[in-house]
């Protein structure tokens, strides 16, 4: 147990120090974005879907830098867990672990981010605009915002932590499937490509979200039986 835990721990410090970095960097931008557009608004307040223009790209374009990030594996790193007396394929379970709290980290701080942005909207409005409501509002009416946190809309959320653990499996799965065959899967790359078109969620929007666990079901189901496959020693085939 010990040295799967040494595992997990490795691909603590080699990932989530990076990750942290670029969750800070995405939160300023996005405060920097927000507060400079709302102190610019004049008398009348803003729509608060103007302000948030552009924090959903910010999102996405941070979203895939973590997951290439996640993908990444030089030859060091590979030197280094070679010595850990573990099988590759624990190795990239334990990967896949790390990867999916780093992208769940993600949801989370953006999250965070969100709520704090519409908080500080709410604070700036005059007395006759602003409710109690405002904020649970915003996040029923505002597509992306809806998609990070869908309150009492509970297959976003069990979309969401598919996502996070299919995104997290496929990226430890790239270079394990590269090193048996000289091949990337490609699957992992389109579920992270729908994510981004998708993740902004309707109330109720049945469809996308069926879309979206489908594909992350048939990322695990695929290439969990691709795992079990270089488990067993059986030879490569296409995944």
């Amino acid at each position: 147990m010990r040295k799967h835990l040494a595992v997990l721990a490795l691909w603590a410090r080699l990932k989530l120090g990076k990750v942290f970095g670029l969750l800070v960097l995405m939160a300023v931008f996005e405060a920097a974005l927000f507060g400079g557009r709302l102190l610019r608004a004049g008398e009348d307040p803003p729509l608060l879907e103007d302000l948030l223009w552009g924090i959903s790209i910010l999102c996405a374009a941070t979203f895939l830098a973590v997951f290439a990030l996640l993908c990444w594996e030089p030859g060091e790193r590979r030197y280094t867990l070679g010595r850990l007396s573990v099988s590759e394929e624990a190795v990239v379970l334990w990967s896949a672990a790390c990867n999916s709290v780093c992208l769940l980290a993600l949801w989370a701080v953006q999250t965070a981010a969100a709520l704090a942005l519409c908080a500080w909207y709410a604070a700036s409005l005059p007395p006759e605009y602003a409710s109690g409501q405002t904020l649970f509002l915003a996040f029923y009416r505002l597509e992306f915002l809806h998609g990070l946190l869908p309150l009492a809309d509970w297959g976003v959320y069990l979309r969401n932590l598919f996502l996070a653990l299919a995104l997290g499996f496929g990226a430890a799965v790239q270079p394990y499937r590269y090193r048996r065959s000289g091949k990337l899967p490609l699957l992992p790359a389109a579920l992270a490509a729908a994510t981004v078109v998708l993740f902004p969620q309707e109330t109720a929007n049945f469809q996308d979200n069926l879309t979206l666990l489908l594909l992350a079901l048939l990322l695990l189901v695929r290439y969990g039986g691709y795992l079990i496959q270089g488990r067993r020693g059986m030879p490569d085939e296409a995944a």
